[in-house]
């Protein structure tokens, strides 16, 4: 079962910073929204993850999957930027 949590990002404001920590069976999709229509940036500063059997998935404003998969267990430095005014980050462990 996924869980979605719709995030309003105030542009405006500028940058937005989350901390997440995830567990077995999540299944957590974040959906950042730009508050203005303007495109936004995904950032993940630092993040480990099980290599070989979780994954995270980004997909983009028009569902384009802009990255899947465990990147080695290191998702420090992932960088992606929409084509609209919203983007997904969502989490699949075991």
């Amino acid at each position: 079962m996924f869980s979605q949590q719709n995030i309003i990002v105030d542009c405006s404001d500028g940058p937005i910073s989350t901390t997440y920590c995830y567990g077995n069976g999540d299944n957590t999709i974040f959906n950042y929204v730009s508050s203005d229509g303007t495109q936004l940036n995904l950032t993940i500063d630092s993040g480990l993850i099980e290599a070989g059997w979780d994954l995270i998935r980004i997909i983009d404003s028009d569902g384009t999957i802009l990255f899947e998969g465990d990147n080695g267990g290191d998702l420090t430095g992932l960088n992606f930027q929409s084509s609209g005014d919203s983007i997904f980050l969502g989490f699949q462990t075991d």
